[in-house]
């Protein structure tokens, strides 16, 4: 072989492992977390703005003493201010998990402010979102989140869909494991477990809300949509469509109305909210009450804890469905 040659075949091929490591190098840095922080041997550091999201996140890292809430859960996040406590709890995360603008109205000025410093998950803003809109957009918040649909306002209790809860944890699990990589593979082993029950859970709940469509159901607020959605079934009415107004004596009797016109209605109440507003229609002599809790309260946290929520929204539920004679 010619000096000439091997040197030219060298060149060749020096150039092609050149080629090859800036590609590699170019394909790793492009998978990296968006995520501005340093993360502690303990791991990062999450706060989440209402509990179900706080499940969520506790069943992907599997530590609940690295996963903390910032609203108590018997308050509603509609009209919670935000208090010098909360302001610390935010500074010192590392990871924030929010719904997003148009339910957590209090936090939108602080996240504008910490998101160069901080990793900000906002599941309204994850583009394969299952976002549905409420019913009577006329009634909901003029603020509230909107970007994204051309039908209306955004319903944003978007963590009842076990398929938003699937695709809240996976991108979760995405970020942990950039971010976090020498826990990587627990982060994906977990995801996996967390997925199987989702999936196992959204068969075997199908199941028992199978007669769920043969129940008069009322509830308080404008809040179960993605309820009725995953389980084929239609609300008749709600106490006020807009969880911070009190409804008007006209809406009250239409209720009224619709109550008495129902064979064997039920009412869900919900533990967040004064339904003292419900004495003007003495409900106790026309309707079933019973409670529904969208926040979780008494829920213990634990990785299967989401599961355990989803499983009393449907133990609520199943109280509305007529015993059959």
């Amino acid at each position: 072989m010619s000096k000439l040659f091997f040197s030219k075949f060298l060149l060749v091929v020096m150039f092609t492992l050149t080629i090859t490591i800036a590609s590699s190098t170019n394909s790793e840095y492009i998978e990296t977390s968006n995520c501005p922080i340093q993360v502690a041997a303990n791991g990062p550091r999450i706060l989440t703005s209402i509990k179900p999201l706080q499940l969520i996140a506790v069943a992907i890292t599997g530590q609940k003493n690295n996963t903390e809430v910032l609203l108590p859960s018997n308050v509603s996040p509609h009209d919670y201010q935000l208090k010098l406590s909360d302001t610390k709890k935010i500074e010192s995360a590392d990871i924030l998990i929010w719904v997003g603008s148009g339910l957590e109205y209090f936090l939108d000025k602080i996240i504008s402010k910490i998101k160069t410093n901080k990793c900000v998950i906002s599941m309204l803003d994850i583009k394969s979102l299952n976002l549905l809109t409420y019913k009577d957009t006329s009634h909901h918040h003029s603020q509230e989140h909107t970007s994204g649909c051309k039908h209306g306002v955004i319903d944003t209790h978007v963590w009842m869909s076990l398929d938003n809860a699937a695709i809240l944890a996976e991108n979760l699990a995405k970020e942990l494991k950039l971010i976090d990589k020498k826990n990587s593979k627990i982060y994906e082993s977990n995801l996996q477990y967390f997925l199987s029950q989702l999936k196992q859970f959204k068969i075997v709940s199908k199941r028992m809300l199978a007669s769920i469509n043969t129940a008069e159901i009322f509830t308080f607020h404008d809040a179960y949509g993605y309820l009725e959605q995953q389980y084929n079934f239609s609300i008749i009415d709600y106490l006020s469509a807009d969880a911070l107004k009190e409804p008007g004596a006209r809406h009250l009797q239409q209720l009224k109305n619709k109550l008495l016109m129902a064979k064997a209605p039920s009412i869900l109440l919900e533990p967040q909210f004064d339904t003292k507003i419900f004495n003007r229609i003495n409900i106790k002599n026309i309707a079933t009450i019973s409670y529904i809790d969208p926040l979780a309260s008494d829920i213990p946290v634990s990785t299967d804890g989401y599961i355990l929520f989803m499983q009393s929204l449907i133990d609520s539920l199943k109280k509305c469905i007529p015993e059959k004679k």
